[in-house]
């Protein structure tokens, strides 16, 4: 219990004694009154006064009184003061016992205190719970004594209110215990010391006073060696230093820290020192000698990484968040022609970087600085002092502030100029030597196909006397022509001729169709795997014709003993992991064409789709340099893997649509117009030759021109005479003059509903694929036969 002290006892004790004297004094004076009447009215007076001090004591005490039976410990009295603590009136009281103000559970309590106090072996009982009328409850200090009045005993109590002293006194013991608590489980360490001077008043010592468990933890100094000690007596090699820094701090109370090195104890620490009152001062500190030794090796870690980057022959360049150099190595200064000084905190990107790039490295970095995953690597030229341009391959990290943020670009690159330049040279070579391989392949394949028609139609000339023969060497002359053309389209779909007529095809029927005409008289078998979900494509179908036939064909040459081909077609989409890098994102129909041949040795791969290039006996080298041609004009690829002796798989992915099939518009049935005017527009005289003798033989009227102001000449005399021409077939390239699509434009002036047809040897114009949104009917590929020529010629008329 708290102790507060002998005064509260004795002011106590005057209240009750007083109180005591004046009830003892009444009943004297009524004892002298009945024996001594003669006295009777002093004796009165002298007790009405008694009395009226009484009651006077009684009702203005700060204290609170109560009289009870001491039989009952019913309340018999009480004043002011012990009803304004209650809560209760006087009439109120009456009525009430002890046990109606003091808490149920503190009941027994309170009553072994009266008996105590009764007993004699205590005076006065301390933080007595009281109860009010309101259910609270408040703390007094109670005394307690036996009276006797009129031949009854009662119980007299005084009671003080000690409240807000119980909360001062248990808000201090729960901050003592809060402060012990900290103080014993605190990591950071603790000390309290006492400075000693000497004669002249200077620090001299100082005593340990108190230390908590972390202190010991830290320094590995038990309490039992220091507390009593001075820091003399327990680490006699604590310099003089310490002991003024500590001895200012505990006289002048200006806390003070700092990081100190303890050579008694090997360690750092951080310290904070202040002063709770004079002369004596604490101290609070952590030890920091892993993070300092952690710094110390990070030091030492740049130190070494910066000689590193100095002594390598690699650019070392580091940017700020803003794009500012932050550092750059003597390296790369050499090679720019920059003084290091003169650069450092200059903007990279306006410095160093050609204007025509400047906006997309500035975007580059700032996404770099923007976003967790970092473009690691890529390329671009810089620019040296003399303006000069060098071709750099950079590797990039980000560089951390101390929360983890990024604070800049660490960049290290290297001068692949020179590096470039030799590739480039070997690419020219090799781009020669493909042009030699075609070239050579070229000159093979016609020169083959010419002696052929050369020679068929030197033996028809000879046996022109006999007409049956003739017409068998002439049959076969065009039979060479028909490969000489066969040849043409392939070398012009390998050099991005050949444009695709597209519309839009299902590819089972197509895939399946192709690879059975490939085998035909083959020995091996083909089996298919065709999604049924599998998606159309809007692509020319003889040209993705031409494709499975080639690769059918090359895996049929793969397995001459025989075997079987595995054709599958599915769709895949972006994200699926087969679909190659370089695919836009999309969806696809995605081919594939397995064989278990004698596969493509490894260093032969990269080569497999070069013009010419074959590794086999019979092979032309054009089959899958055309195929992958005709794939990529349509936004596909040809991927490839094979192992030697265990077969190839090509995989042709072909951009799919939505749409169905069936959505393709069915052909519109015409009938056909057998003879009409037709005027034809070509430069070259064997052509306007050959197409009127054609023509002739297909019973319609010619006229012919060379150039395009010739043409619109005929065009509108024959329109005006009555007579016009109902098909104009038109040259696409006029050499020095008006093509066909100027002119065409120039005929429908004259005459709005002009039926046109071009006319060209080369498809890679767009008036070739797209010959409707130029204005034509029709397109007629050279060369052409008079069978290509009719069939034409009754589309448009019909």
């Amino acid at each position: 219990m708290p102790n507060y002290g002998t005064d509260i006892l004795e002011q106590h004790w005057v209240y009750t004694i007083s109180i005591i004297f004046l009830l003892i004094s009444q009943f004297v004076l009524i004892f002298v009154l009945i024996f001594n009447s003669r006295k009777h009215k002093r004796v009165e007076l002298e007790l009405r006064e008694s009395e009226d001090r009484f009651k006077s004591i009684f009702e203005n005490s700060p204290d609170g009184i109560l009289l009870a039976d001491i039989e009952n410990k019913r309340f018999h009295a009480s004043n002011k003061s012990i009803c304004e603590m209650l809560g209760y009136s006087r009439e109120e009281i009456r009525g009430l016992g002890v046990p109606d103000i003091h808490p149920e559970k503190d009941l027994a309590y309170v009553i072994d205190c009266i008996e105590r106090q009764l007993s004699g072996e205590i005076t006065l009982a301390i933080d007595i719970p009281v109860k009010r009328k309101d259910g609270a409850v408040f703390y007094a200090d109670v005394n307690s004594f036996v009276m006797t009045l009129s031949g009854r005993k009662y119980l007299v109590g005084s009671f003080r209110d000690i409240t807000d002293s119980k909360l001062a006194d248990d808000a201090l013991v729960l901050s003592e215990s809060k402060y012990r608590l900290l103080f014993e489980n605190m990591t950071t360490g603790f000390a309290l010391h006492e400075m000693i001077y000497d004669g002249q008043g200077r620090p001299a010592d100082y005593r340990f006073l108190e230390i908590n468990p972390a202190f010991e933890k830290l320094t590995g100094v038990s309490a039992a060696d220091l507390l009593g000690r001075t820091v003399k007596e327990a680490m006699p090699a604590t310099e003089q230093y310490w002991i003024d820094v500590y001895g200012r701090v505990a006289q002048t109370g200006e806390p003070t820290a700092y990081q100190n090195y303890s050579k008694e104890l090997g360690r750092y620490y951080d310290v904070w020192a202040f002063s709770p009152m004079k002369d004596r001062f604490a101290v609070v500190f952590t030890d920091v000698t892993p993070r300092k030794m952690a710094e110390e090796a990070l030091k030492e870690s740049e130190r070494r990484f910066r000689e590193t980057l100095e002594n390598a022959n690699l650019i070392a360049v580091q940017l700020d968040r803003e794009g500012n150099i932050t550092f750059a190595n003597n390296f790369f200064a050499k090679l720019t022609g920059w003084d290091i000084k003169g650069i450092a905190g200059k903007n990279w990107t306006d410095l160093f970087i050609p204007d025509d790039i400047r906006a997309q490295i500035k975007e580059l970095h700032a996404q770099n600085i923007l976003e967790k995953e970092i473009v690691q690597k890529y390329e671009n030229d810089i620019l040296t002092k003399a303006g000069e341009k060098r071709l750099i391959a950079w590797t990039n990290s980000h560089m951390f502030g101390p929360n983890e943020e990024i604070t800049g670009i660490t960049s290290l690159g290297i001068d692949i100029t020179e590096h470039r330049r030799l590739e480039e040279q070997l690419r020219n070579i090799q781009k020669l030597e493909a042009v030699g391989t075609l070239a050579g392949g070229i000159a093979h394949d016609f020169n083959n196909l010419l002696q052929g028609i050369f020679g068929y139609l030197s033996m028809a000339r000879i046996s022109i006397d006999n007409r049956d023969k003739a017409l068998s060497m002439l049959e076969q002359a065009e039979k060479a022509l028909h490969l000489s053309v066969k040849l043409t389209s392939q070398l012009l779909t390998f050099t991005k001729g050949g444009k695709p007529e597209k519309k839009l095809i299902k590819l089972g029927p197509l895939i399946e169709n192709s690879a059975r005409f490939a085998l035909s008289g083959s020995n091996c078998s083909c089996v298919s795997d065709i999604a049924e979900s599998l998606r159309p494509v809007n692509a020319d179908e003889g040209q993705i014709s031409q494709v499975v036939q080639n690769i059918v064909l090359n895996a049929d040459q793969a397995m001459p003993l025989g075997g079987t081909i595995e054709i599958s077609a599915r769709n895949v989409e972006s994200g699926d992991s087969v679909l190659p890098a370089i695919l836009e994102k999309g969806e696809y129909a995605a081919i594939s064409i397995r064989d278990t041949g004698i596969g493509i040795p490894e260093e032969y791969l990269p080569r497999i789709f070069d013009l010419y290039f074959t590794t086999k006996e019979k092979g032309s080298g054009l089959g899958l340099a055309t195929s992958y041609s005709i794939i990529k004009n349509h936004g596909g690829t040809i991927d490839v893997s094979s192992k030697a002796g265990k077969g190839t798989v090509f995989t042709v992915y072909i951009p799919a649509t939505e749409a169905s099939a069936e959505d393709a518009a069915a052909p519109v049935v015409r009938t056909s117009k057998k003879t009409g005017r037709v005027l034809v527009m070509d430069d070259e005289e064997v052509i306007r030759d050959v197409a009127r003798e054609l023509l002739a033989a297909l019973g319609h009227e010619t006229e012919v021109a060379g150039r395009g102001e010739e043409a619109l000449g005929i065009y509108k005399a024959a329109k005006d005479s009555a007579r016009p021409f109902d098909i104009v077939i038109l040259d696409l390239t006029i050499r020095g003059g008006m093509g066909g699509s100027e002119t065409l434009k120039r005929m429908k002036v004259i005459d709005p509903e002009v039926k046109a047809i071009v006319s060209s040897g080369y498809s890679e114009d767009s008036s070739m694929e797209d010959y409707k949104k130029q204005g034509f009917a029709a397109s007629l590929k050279k060369p052409y036969d008079i069978n290509k020529l009719k069939s034409i010629l009754d589309e448009v008329l019909s």
